[in-house]
């Protein structure tokens, strides 16, 4: 199941800032991000993309990952989705969402009922969110990756760089216990590899999106389903896994 809806900017606050669906998909009618944590992102965030999924992002597939958000009951015709904040045992008073933090960016989802999967409500499975650019007219995935980021200025062959990438895996990933291996960290050694800037949105054909997925088809694991901080910043993780500094 994946929904993503257009949502616009109406009403900034200190702590929250409200957006509601700007065209005529409209799974939700308001959304309440943390104020900081959005303006955090490198892109204008008057109009975004939210992306509502029933399985973790891969990395690099959104901007920004929010945190999981449990399921927590039906009100009428919409599911609701809510971090809670933890009462004294004593107390009798209902659940109340927990205060939204940079760390925990959304903790109060309200989803249309007729929109969401029956056998995942029923499951009562979290509900994972996602925020990315509105994408431009072009799509930049129709278009063939090219040497000019990071490279030669040829044209590279999709399949010729996957399978460079797949080389550069298997030489350079390692296993070791307690270890914890992101997608960026991958991408920054992939950069370095090619004495190329790692703030591009192409290496040799490459994107960060595709690293996970080569990974999956390299290794055969999969990510760990809960994201955790990790140099900084939210991020799922292979466990059992290092890459060592390659030369170019």
């Amino acid at each position: 199941m994946r929904l993503d809806p257009r949502m616009k900017k109406i009403e900034e606050k200190i702590n929250t800032t409200k957006y509601e669906p700007s065209g005529d998909f409209r799974p939700m009618r308001n959304f309440y991000p943390n104020t900081e944590a959005m303006s955090s992102l490198p892109f204008d965030t008057d109009e975004i993309l939210l992306s509502i999924s029933d399985e973790p992002f891969d990395d690099g597939e959104v901007a920004l990952v929010f945190p999981p958000v449990p399921f927590h009951e039906i009100r009428g015709n919409s599911v609701l989705y809510q971090h809670t904040a933890e009462r004294k045992k004593t107390s009798r008073r209902k659940p109340r969402p927990a205060p939204s933090t940079p760390e925990l960016p959304a903790t109060q989802v309200y989803v249309i009922r007729s929109f969401l999967d029956g056998n995942f409500v029923a499951a009562r499975k979290p509900l994972y969110l996602g925020i990315s650019a509105i994408p431009e007219t072009v799509i930049e995935d129709e278009k063939p990756p090219t040497a000019n980021d990071g490279g030669s200025g040829d044209a590279i062959d999709r399949a010729d760089a996957l399978a460079a990438l797949d080389a550069f895996l298997r030489d350079y990933v390692r296993v070791q216990r307690r270890a914890r291996l992101t997608s960026r960290q991958i991408w920054a050694m992939w950069a370095k590899y090619h004495q190329a800037d790692s703030a591009s949105e192409v290496i040799r054909g490459i994107r960060l999106r595709d690293i996970s997925r080569r990974f999956r088809a390299v290794f055969g694991v999969i990510m760990v389903e809960n994201s955790t901080r990790i140099d900084g910043i939210h991020q799922r993780y292979w466990d059992g896994y290092i890459i060592t500094s390659p030369s170019p």
